[in-house]
């Protein structure tokens, strides 16, 4: 199997290792990649292979997002087989359509073309994946401006022929980087926010150091609102103290943390980041977030709620894998 060098995929803060969760709400909704110019790679549900994947498995490129694995071409036979011993399984077919939500509201259409699965390192706990590649259609192309989208199954309004936009949505992540005049007024909002925090480990604390913002994310809710996503380091990256902070910050009525997470960098050696932002439906905001482990990495679609930390946000989707 060709392996990248660390780039697995791990699943952190106590959830069992390489499990997919689907939110348990009318609509489904899945993470998509960007595989190539015109394709996304989307894996519909985790799966056991116990090494069953047929031996002509078609061998196909890495996506180009890569927190996508190694996916081959499987035979439409051998998908439905899995599909009907998973349970809960999305059943997609080559010619189903789907919908990525982008940046305003906006949507593009996708036409599934070639039906894929990973086999991953299952002896150690990890799932497999199963899912497809899908087709852009040629006029959405140009708004593929991202390597990460959440998707939808396809739905049109009676009587139309393109899929029903959002307009009213203005999800979407922040375009400009976060100025340094912003982050210094952050600063003493995370100490004191970390003051008061009384959840966690009573050594993360303040008295290891003063943070350092190692990164800032702007973005914006469903209804237009401004958010921060802004992590910090506390103490040495080398020390056994080294913590990190991930909170939340509103700009109104004044800027303000409205909630905090800590860890130990031991355990998150690289601040999580944001790689899209999309508006789920009904008011609610998507988040795709990158999270380092000690040992890997997970990709996790969350629904985003002012008040609610990050590794406590409901989890949607999460694609994983560990050593």
């Amino acid at each position: 199997m060709n392996c990248r060098p660390l780039r697995t995929l791990i699943l952190a803060l106590g959830l069992t290792a390489s499990r997919m969760a689907f939110a348990q709400t009318a609509e489904r909704l899945w993470m998509a990649g960007r595989y190539d110019r015109n394709h996304v790679v989307m894996y519909f549900s985790a799966v056991k292979f116990n090494g069953t994947v047929p031996p002509d498995a078609a061998k196909i490129a890495e996506p180009k997002a890569d927190a996508f694995f190694y996916p081959v071409g499987l035979p439409a036979v051998y998908v439905s087989q899995l599909q009907k011993k998973t349970p809960r399984a999305e059943r997609f077919s080559v010619g189903d359509r789907y919908d990525l939500l982008l940046d305003g509201g906006r949507l593009a259409t996708i036409t599934l073309d070639q039906l894929v699965g990973f086999e991953n390192d299952e002896q150690v706990g990890n799932d497999s994946y199963i899912g497809a590649l899908g087709r852009v259609a040629p006029r959405d192309i140009p708004g593929l401006t991202k390597d990460y989208y959440v998707a939808r199954r396809h739905r049109i309004a009676s009587g139309k022929s393109k899929p029903i936009d959002r307009r009213d949505s203005q999800a979407h992540l922040g375009r400009e980087p976060v100025s340094a005049d912003l982050e210094g007024r952050m600063l003493p909002l995370l100490e004191d926010a970390l003051a008061k925090d009384t959840t966690g480990n009573p050594q993360l604390s303040a008295a290891n150091g003063a943070p350092v913002i190692t990164r800032a994310q702007s973005f914006a809710l469903a209804d237009g609102s401004t958010r921060y996503f802004v992590s910090a380091r506390i103490g040495s990256a080398q020390g056994q103290q080294c913590a990190r902070l991930h909170a939340f910050v509103s700009p109104q009525p004044t800027l303000h943390v409205v909630s905090l997470d800590k860890s130990y960098c031991l355990n998150d050696p690289e601040a999580p980041s944001l790689l899209n932002v999309a508006h789920i439906g009904r008011g609610r905001t998507g988040l795709i977030v990158n999270v380092w482990g000690g040992d890997g990495r997970d990709l996790r679609l969350v629904e985003y709620r002012d008040g609610v930390a990050l590794f406590h946000l409901r989890i949607i989707q999460i694609i994983a894998a560990g050593e």
